[in-house]
């Protein structure tokens, strides 16, 4: 296994490496990280298994460096270490799928068993998707009716969960991949594309503004508040931006005239 240790004291970085090496002296210990920028590096030569990262480093915080790995659809397990308790901290890192949290000063026997649980884990995430996806290959349509995702089913769950989950800032193609449909985000890609007719990542923004269209149309709601409604959050500005980019107007322009329009001419 290859571990990535991420962390802007240099004492804390050489004591997890030791600690690691002592209860697993066949895992691979990558070159240390000083900050985040460090660690990106390092994951985009040689993907980790597992990365260790503290929060607050220079450059580069290590939430920001998980976030991009994260999206960037690296199938590896976070482990955070912090000397700070922060709720917002934590939030962040479960939007991620991050369970691993470590309160310096880390403690050898916490940091045994945070590595086994993380091994836990990565296993049997990928063990899991390996499986599905044999079904995937292996089966039709018509030759697992009714059974578990079959490519069919497993289109219209992605279709089910984006409509039901329209309001969800967390509604990304790595969310959607790797906690409800437990398959590798390019794999479901590649599927919706061919079933689908179109990508998924466009599908999910445009199902978006269509449904801030809808409550444009039927509704009283202020901007700031349909953002939310449609996922942006509290992003009212990127919002306003892609709407426009698609629709060619504004919100506000859209419910003033352009929404009368097509109510009138029922489109």
């Amino acid at each position: 296994m290859k571990i990535l240790i991420a962390d802007d004291e240099r004492a804390t970085r050489e004591g997890l490496r030791a600690a690691i090496l002592r209860f697993f002296p066949e895992a691979e210990i990558l070159p240390l990280a000083s900050n985040g920028i460090e660690a990106l590096d390092i994951a985009y030569q040689m993907p980790p298994d597992i990365l260790i990262s503290d929060i607050q480093m220079p450059g580069m915080d290590g939430l920001e460096m998980l976030e991009t790995l994260y999206e960037k659809t690296f199938d590896t397990e976070f482990v955070i270490v912090s000397a700070y308790d922060n709720f917002e901290y934590a939030k962040r890192a479960m939007k991620m799928g991050v369970r691993h949290y470590i309160l310096k000063p880390c403690k050898d026997q916490e940091i045994q068993n945070v590595i086994k649980q993380a091994l836990r884990d990565l296993g049997e995430r990928r063990s899991l998707r390996l499986y599905i996806e044999r079904m995937h290959v292996d089966t039709t349509e018509t030759g697992l009716s009714g059974q578990l995702y079959t490519k069919n089913e497993l289109v219209n769950k992605t279709l089910a969960f984006i409509q039901s989950n329209l309001d969800s800032t967390d509604l990304t193609i790595n969310s959607l991949a790797r906690n409800i449909l437990f398959v590798r985000p390019d794999y479901i890609g590649k599927i919706f594309k061919r079933e689908v007719g179109v990508k998924l990542s466009d599908y999910i923004r445009n199902k978006r503004i269509e449904h801030a269209k809808e409550l444009l149309r039927n509704g009283n709601d202020r901007i700031y508040e349909i953002s939310e409604k449609c996922g942006f959050g509290d992003n009212v500005q990127h919002f306003c931006y892609l709407f426009k980019f698609l629709t060619g107007y504004t919100p506000s322009q859209y419910r003033g005239n352009v929404s009368e329009q097509e109510t009138r001419l029922g489109t």
